[in-house]
């Protein structure tokens, strides 16, 4: 059953598979992917959906175009059938993220600059399904990230949405690394039986206009009550923002991390669209190379912030 802002029509995600796939258990996971990298799960003419719904026997739902997970530039891919097929599913839909990353790291880095396999994923769980994949005294997350060889990263309670009972959990590693984390946390909440979304779509329109990632703004302009806030914040997240940056030639590494992990880890933590410019491309007079961050009010500067956290001498460019 499709809600409004879950694209069924551009995506062919209709009334798609997810039969039992012979466990007869239901289970759904909510993934988060970029614009572009949406684009390569779809494919033309939405051949790829097509081949991924058929092969796995799981419903696939796409938020719309221009809707995102609350506080985020990431859309919202939800499987929901059977647990093989919803881990099938999530194989092939990141494999094809994973793709799509390596494709943005390699134009990111320009020519003569080795791409590595490092991919950056985020989920969204419900928030019944966190203290699971946490663990008492987090053990169980401590031995996810060693059995996985990934980093995994739960959001806090503090900086969750309000109203929106889900918490992003983000991993960063090798694309087969990360595959074999995202199908553990699937087999904890499916073996725990009792978990599940009380929003089990991709549609977020009632849902609170704070953002849900680690920029939390403490003040606002001006006489604002907590009447209009909402509505402030709301047009703020809107506003379409871009921010130039310089970044010393020789600090560059330090942005871009080891085979592009750390400019993908911000990219996914923000939803921002970070761009760095090519070598021997600089500021005039400078040995500067040029960052570009575009998003909404809200995801660009929180990009500005942890981009001057990892390299203070970077500087604002007008």
């Amino acid at each position: 059953r499709a809600m409004s802002g879950e694209e069924d029509t551009e995506a062919h995600q209709g009334s798609g598979g997810g039969g039992d796939g012979g466990d007869g258990t239901n289970s759904s996971i909510k993934l988060l992917v970029s614009n572009k990298a949406v684009g390569q799960v779809i494919g033309k003419g939405g051949a790829m959906i097509s081949q991924i719904k058929e092969a796995s026997g799981a419903h696939i739902k796409i938020s719309s175009t221009g809707e995102f997970f609350p506080g985020t530039q990431e859309r919202v891919v939800l499987a929901t059938g059977s647990l093989n097929a919803v881990l099938t599913a999530t194989q092939l839909v990141t494999a094809e993220v994973a793709k799509n990353q390596a494709a943005a790291q390699a134009e990111l880095l320009g020519a003569g600059e080795i791409a590595g396999d490092e991919m950056v994923l985020s989920v969204a769980l419900p928030g019944a399904a966190c203290g699971l994949v946490i663990g008492k005294g987090g053990e169980r997350i401590n031995i996810l990230r060693e059995q996985c060889s990934c980093k995994i990263h739960m959001q806090s309670k503090e900086k969750a949405v309000p109203g929106v009972e889900e918490r992003l959990v983000t991993m960063t590693g090798e694309s087969s690394s990360v595959q074999m984390a995202l199908e553990k946390i699937i087999l904890l909440m499916s073996e725990d039986g009792a978990v599940h979304y009380d929003n089990p779509t991709t549609n977020y329109a009632q849902s609170s206009a704070y953002p849900s990632l680690a920029f939390n703004p403490r003040t606002v302009p001006g006489n604002v009550t907590a009447a209009n806030q909402g509505s402030l914040l709301s047009s703020m997240d809107q506003m379409q923002v871009q921010i130039r940056l310089g970044v010393p030639e020789n600090q560059v590494g330090n942005l871009v991390g080891k085979g592009g992990s750390t400019i993908k880890e911000i990219i996914a933590l923000c939803g921002a669209q970070v761009k760095l410019s090519q070598k021997g491309e600089v500021v005039p007079g400078t040995q500067n190379r040029i960052v570009t961050v575009t998003g909404n009010t809200l995801s660009s500067s929180y990009a500005h912030m942890l981009i001057l956290q990892r390299v203070p001498e970077t500087v604002q460019l007008p």
